[in-house]
């Protein structure tokens, strides 16, 4: 099971007590909506599904990103062996996808950890094409490799950053990944993405900084 929350919403939870997710009987949908936490470009409420669905277009697009390249071995992986492999879309086509996206009238892109996008230089013109579309583009990132230079470089463009999170233990979460001292620097980096205001919710309410777990029976106690 995959477990994916925006990262305020995690203190969220604990301070409000009760579980924030059920809706008092007097609240309406709008008042509930405005309550919760949302991760742009994952989150959706209710209107924006409604009208995605009557217009007949899609609210997002998950792009395979270029190059699989991963940095880790986590023991959950299914992304062929972690190394890089050629049955990927090449960039130039992914440019191409982003246009005809924006032609359907998506507005969210998903790069769902396709191997390690930051692993890829092809990154950058990646976002720069979905930026002058007007594109939101959601990465996923294990974030062993984002320092303070690529995360102020990050905060010019329409992105949320969702970090892999499967334990708050160093030597758990580093046997999950199969790489030593991952975890110190995946905290770095997302210490640097809070510092940064990833967190902070923008003009609509939403949030750019989320967690990403996979649950299972050796870390199910941390997330419990």
């Amino acid at each position: 099971m995959c477990l994916l929350l925006s990262y305020n919403t995690i203190d969220f939870m604990r301070n409000f007590g009760e579980n924030p997710f059920a809706t008092p009987k007097a609240e309406s949908e709008a008042e509930r909506e405005k309550r919760l936490p949302k991760l742009r470009g994952i989150d959706f409420s209710a209107s924006e599904i409604r009208e995605a669905i009557e217009a007949d277009k899609p609210l997002q697009i998950s792009l395979a990103f270029p190059r699989r390249k991963c940095n880790l071995k986590c023991c959950y992986c299914y992304t062929t062996e972690h190394v890089e492999g050629d049955r990927s879309i090449q960039s130039e086509r992914a440019l191409e996808l982003l246009s005809d996206a924006e032609t359907l009238g998506a507005k969210n892109v998903l790069l769902p950890g396709y191997g390690e996008p930051f692993l890829n230089k092809e990154i950058w013109p990646v976002l720069d094409r979905a930026a002058a579309l007007g594109l939101h583009v959601v990465i996923f990132t294990n974030g062993a490799v984002l320092d303070h230079e690529k995360i102020e470089r990050l905060k010019k463009y329409p992105v949320t950053l969702v970090f892999k999170c499967n334990s708050i233990d160093p030597g758990k979460e580093d046997k999950i990944a199969g790489v030593k001292n991952y975890t110190v620097k995946r905290n770095k980096a997302l210490q640097e993405a809070i510092d940064a205001g990833f967190n902070k919710p923008d003009e609509n309410g939403d949030v750019h900084l989320g967690i990403s777990t996979m649950v299972y029976k050796d870390n199910v106690a941390d997330v419990i």
